[in-house]
């Protein structure tokens, strides 16, 4: 930040220098920096204050002799306020989300081993229960917050992908696990790769609070190959000792509820390994692990489609034309006027109109106490600097535990304060100029708010998720074909990035949505939920391409390419139908009804290895496929994000 803020101080000064490039460099430059929040965590911290320094310096400019005095300045600001954040009282947001995720690792942990390892149906509801509260809290530590980390470094995203992973995890495992009598279980090693998932999840959960190393996926990773191969084995014996392929297609299923855990757990060790430093190992059976680069991240947000480039261009526009209107009319103290914009302006206009009359009642409020304070101290101004600290704790923590308007008043306190400090006695009529140009710098911003794009992320949200669930959908349906026969594999990646640029602008469109609070979504739960399974398509999606890596596996079986592809047809009909329904309706109606179970096609026989592979990679598909459309069939209270 104090690089930048240097670097965009000397280009506000430059800019000063010629009245259009005021205007146009302004315009750009809050741009640029708001829509820079896009990556979260440090840069959307720091971009307001980077941008506050470019309007002084914009709306000061000054003679070349001027710069280095405020490059000295800001130097100075820079490292006091550094010291203050490394010394007093840190914090670091990374800790509070790892140990909420390590709450809900463990409780997951704990659910795997109520299900698998000693089966209890009582203690797994309670473990469930437990599980669904532990991803709440953790979502109330991220969801909505703009501050969060999540795009600026590696080991950032990879933290965020953690907190859509854990999501992704209670959706799976709250998944019937429904055995049957002809459950192989321990035939097939269901208990030991079990095992491996918990104590690989209890290793996450101990290493993201320094208790352990990075965690390790390798015995996991073994775990799954032996239950694959155990799998594949046991369908070709009973096979051969003529047991029915739809017995067999049952026991099959039973086994991969507990391989569905141990693939979702492989990911989140990949990831944990990620966020805390190490790379990603390379292992036989590794699952695909995602992925979000930075600018993955903003290619997908430059787009009219994204609130966050609509938010920026808004801020563009209304700084624009506040620096306009104060360099036409000659406005004394004109920064006054481009802050005002900044702190009123919301993603909405009916946000922006609230935070306009708030902002104009708090300065007065501020003025007046501050002009009292004054006036009562006069001629001595000692009790200013007494006073100077407390306002300024009012400034930061009021808007937080009070209101807005709190901040306000104690902002513009705090200036007239500081004015009569540096400069004694003081102008107590630049008091009433403060109003003046804070109530100007509203009107601009609501005019601007009205304008463009007034209902904010709220006008997007529909559109955004049915864009997400279509693309996403698709991308599965491409994945599943590719088992059945040869497709492009340029063709897949271009619809694998269109859905994740669909995906991401789905998931920031609903948590912007969220940010608005009062006027923005009426049914945050249900949004949550068609959110989530724009992921979990796409997660489903690139586990089902990698079991096609090599070649369309079950081209060779009729009966197994007509399973997948009836099961990938009747979900993309149930995706169609939800996207419909949200741009037609504009909100989301509630779940569908599941569908009615119908006969499988199947062979009448596994011959072989080869034949027994293609019969188990099928039924997963299948399965998972299943796994995720269960959110377009889910209860009104599940899937929440």
């Amino acid at each position: 930040m104090g690089l930048s803020g240097a670097a965009f101080l000397v280009i506000g000064w430059a800019a000063a220098q010629n009245p259009v490039s005021q205007v146009l460099v302004t315009a750009v430059v809050a741009f640029l920096l708001a829509f820079a929040a896009v990556l979260r965590g440090r840069v959307a911290a720091g971009a307001p204050g980077v941008l506050i320094v470019f309007i002084v310096a914009i709306t000061f400019g000054g003679p070349a002799s001027a710069l280095p005095q405020y490059l000295a300045g800001w130097t100075l600001a820079v490292v006091l306020s550094t010291a203050a954040a490394l010394l007093v009282l840190p914090r670091d947001r990374r800790l509070v989300i790892r140990e909420a995720l390590c709450d809900a690792l463990q409780a997951a942990a704990d659910l795997v081993h109520a299900t698998w390892v000693d089966p209890d149906d009582a203690l797994r509801a309670q473990q469930l229960t437990r599980l669904d509260d532990a991803v709440e809290r953790l979502n109330a530590t991220y969801v909505g917050q703009p501050f969060r980390p999540a795009g600026t470094t590696g080991r950032d995203r990879a933290l965020s992908l953690l907190v859509d992973e854990v999501n992704t995890a209670r959706i799976l495992l709250a998944g019937g696990v429904g055995s049957t009598a002809a459950d192989p279980g321990e035939e097939i090693g269901t208990p030991d790769l079990a095992r491996a998932v918990t104590e690989a999840l209890a290793g996450i959960a101990d290493a993201l609070m320094g208790g352990s190393a990075p965690p390790t996926a390798q015995p996991l990773d073994d775990a799954r190959l032996v239950h694959h191969q155990r799998t594949e084995d046991w369908v070709l014996q009973r096979s051969a000792a003529g047991a029915d392929t739809s017995g067999l297609a049952l026991a099959v299923r039973d086994g991969h509820a507990a391989r569905v855990s141990s693939l979702v757990a492989e990911q989140l060790v990949e990831l944990a390994r990620q966020s805390l430093g190490a790379p990603v190992e390379v292992l036989p059976d590794l699952p695909a692990v995602p992925e979000r680069s930075w600018g993955a991240i903003v290619r997908a947000q430059l787009s009219l489609r994204s609130p966050w480039f609509r938010s920026a261009l808004r801020s563009g526009v209304g700084l624009g034309i506040a620096i306009f209107v104060v360099e036409q009319f000659g406005v004394s103290h004109g920064f006054w006027v481009l802050l005002g914009v900044l702190s009123v302006q919301r993603y909405d206009a009916a946000s922006t109109r609230r935070f306009a009359w708030q902002a104009v009642l708090g300065t007065v409020v501020g003025v007046a106490a501050a002009t009292l304070l004054i006036s009562i101290t006069s001629p001595d101004e000692v009790l200013l600097w007494v006073l100077m600290p407390v306002v300024l704790v009012l400034c930061a923590w009021g808007p937080v535990a009070v209101n807005y308007i709190t901040g306000q008043a104690a902002f513009s306190a705090f200036i007239l304060i500081v004015l009569g400090i540096i400069d004694w006695p003081p102008d107590l009529a630049i008091g009433v100029l403060r109003v003046e140009n804070v109530a100007l710098g509203a009107v601009v911003a609501v005019v601007v708010g009205v304008v463009l794009w007034p209902g904010g992320a709220v006008q997007l949200l529909h559109t955004a998720v049915a864009t997400g669930l279509r693309e996403a959908s698709a991308y599965l349906a491409l994945a599943v074909a590719a088992l059945t026969r040869q497709i492009p594999s340029a063709e897949i990646q271009r619809q694998e990035t269109t859905a994740i640029d669909a995906a991401l602008r789905s998931a920031e469109t609903h948590d912007i949505a969220v940010m608005q609070r009062g006027t923005a979504i009426t049914d945050s739960r249900q949004w949550a939920r068609l959110t989530n399974a724009t992921t979990l398509l796409l997660d489903v999606g690139r586990i089902v391409r990698s079991y096609s890596a090599q070649q369309p596996v079950l081209s060779t079986s009729p009966e197994l390419s007509q399973l997948v592809e009836e099961s990938v047809a009747a979900s993309t009909v149930t995706w169609t139908d939800v996207a419909d329904s949200l741009e037609r309706d504009g909100a989301p109606q509630a779940p569908l009804a599941p569908p009615a179970d119908r006969p499988e096609p199947l062979p009448a026989r596994v011959v072989d290895a080869a034949a027994a592979h293609a019969f188990v990679l099928a039924l997963w598909t299948a399965d998972w496929v299943a796994h995720a459309d269960r959110l377009a069939f889910a209860p009104v209270d599940a899937g929440a994000s």
